[in-house]
């Protein structure tokens, strides 16, 4: 890797975890999510007002993304708020999904988590969502964190990874370190829905700001046109 002359990584956290050692140049570039047009396309869902807060956690189904600590979490928040629903979406290890659905099962919880498996259109899930959980600990950029503010809808995510970089806590996401925090963290959003839905909006602009494929385009072609052509000698 040394001997290239741009290394382009997709978040700080990676560049932290793997390149410190590396002494070719080097520049972060966070991802393209969506294109404009979809962007503009994607409205926030109108909800009846009665609605039950429900939270989103989508992804691989694999124990570094979180599922289990999402799950109890939800259980505890349950217990003094009964009115919350939870959506797991995605698949994965097959075992691991077993354990999940067996807590469900042992704790009653049937009624008010939905396990989905896979989802051919993300985007009609995250539309059914009032705040996405990313539990993932090592993250190494997060397009689901993204995915959630596009829908206008907070995102609760673990510090840690690439997750820091695109929640900016107290302002359009929360951040939580242990089990009990994301719970506070969640119940906190369920009794001040308002609050939720101002980090939501924030966290929309900022998608669209920073997160667009054309501009993620643009960025990395101009790294490009900048790294110098390597001389070549004529031979006559």
């Amino acid at each position: 890797a040394n001997r290239s002359s741009l290394v382009i990584s997709m978040s700080h956290a990676i560049d932290k975890a793997l390149l410190t050692k590396l002494t070719a140049p080097k520049v972060v570039v966070h991802d393209g999510i969506v294109d404009k047009a979809s962007y503009d396309a994607i409205k926030a869902p109108v909800k009846p007002l009665n609605a039950p807060f429900t939270f989103l956690i989508i992804g691989a189904i694999h124990p570094t993304k979180g599922q289990m600590t999402a799950l109890k979490a939800f259980h505890t928040l349950y217990q003094s708020h009964p009115s919350v629903r939870l959506i797991i979406a995605g698949t994965g290890r097959r075992l691991y999904a077993q354990k999940i659905k067996k807590y469900i099962r042992q704790h009653q919880l049937s009624s008010v988590v939905q396990y989905l498996g896979y989802v051919k259109n993300p985007y009609e899930v995250h539309a059914q969502a009032d705040a996405v959980l990313m539990c993932s600990k090592s993250e190494g950029m997060g397009r689901v964190t993204i995915e959630g503010m596009l829908f206008s809808n907070p995102v609760i995510g673990y510090n840690g990874g690439a997750t820091p970089e695109l929640i900016e806590h107290g302002k359009d996401g929360l951040i939580y370190e242990g089990i009990e925090e994301l719970v506070s963290h969640m119940r906190f959003l369920v009794d001040n829905p308002q609050i939720a839905a101002a980090y939501g909006k924030k966290g929309r602009i900022k998608a669209g700001q920073n997160f667009l494929i054309e501009d993620f385009v643009k960025t990395i072609f101009s790294h490009l046109k900048q790294i110098e052509k390597p001389t070549t000698k004529t031979v006559e």
